[in-house]
């Protein structure tokens, strides 16, 4: 089989998750999320919030959260806003090695992503890595459902003009890899240390720890 810079003629497309592939924003993210549960009286892990929560959509989330504390005032987040928007702001850098994988690549790219179009694209700008997927990224805004369910990968593809099948999506949360399995991608999974490897791989991820292990996965 031929192979091009790391990326095998079998792989007509790569999709990446946003949040904790491309972006260092999820341990960040997931203290202020632990801080937060504790001030309404759930004490949970680092390991626990990432696993229950990451990767879901804001309406998931909000009401995973109103399982645990109950119904939460309009207001409930303004305490934490300054420390999410420092998270997603002037503390926010590219994953390690990340930006070297997606110029290296010779096929296209995309994104897909439950966050919405101005945080992804916010985020994107901020460690530079906007000009790489402008065009070409998909938030759970422009289909029916999120992640676990397979819309966000499935337009992607579409986007790309490329089969689902061909396609390999990069993750690092087990909801994503469900919903990259689900569209019939091959999954690559990145183990940031809060989502165990064990996890994504019974998701259906191949893992990985690194991001100068991706093309020779690729």
């Amino acid at each position: 089989m031929s192979e091009q810079r790391g990326v095998t003629s079998c792989t007509a497309a790569v999709i990446f998750d946003c949040d904790g592939v491309l972006v260092d924003s999820e341990a960040p993210i997931v203290s202020i999320d632990q801080r937060m549960l504790a001030d309404f009286g759930v004490e949970l892990t680092l390991e626990e919030i990432h696993a229950r929560f990451v990767g879901m959509t804001e309406a998931a989330y909000l009401a995973e959260v109103e399982q645990l504390v109950g119904t939460l005032p309009a207001d409930w987040r303004e305490p934490y806003r300054p420390l999410y928007e420092r998270a997603l702001g002037e503390d926010l850098r590219a994953i390690p090695g990340v930006e070297e994988v997606v110029a290296g690549l010779t096929v296209p790219t995309a994104v897909a992503s439950n966050s919405a179009h101005p945080r992804i694209r916010r985020s994107l700008q901020r460690v530079g890595l906007l000009d790489y997927f402008d065009g070409r990224i998909v938030s759970a805004q422009d289909v029916p459902h999120g992640k676990p369910a397979p819309d966000v990968y499935l337009k992607a593809a579409g986007m790309l003009r490329v089969l689902p099948s061909a396609c390999v999506a990069i993750e690092d949360s087990s909801t994503g890899v469900r919903a990259a399995r689900a569209a019939g991608m091959r999954v690559l999974g990145f183990v940031d240390g809060l989502t165990p490897g064990r996890a994504l791989r019974a998701a259906g991820a191949i893992t990985f720890t690194s991001m100068d292990e991706v093309p020779q996965l690729l």
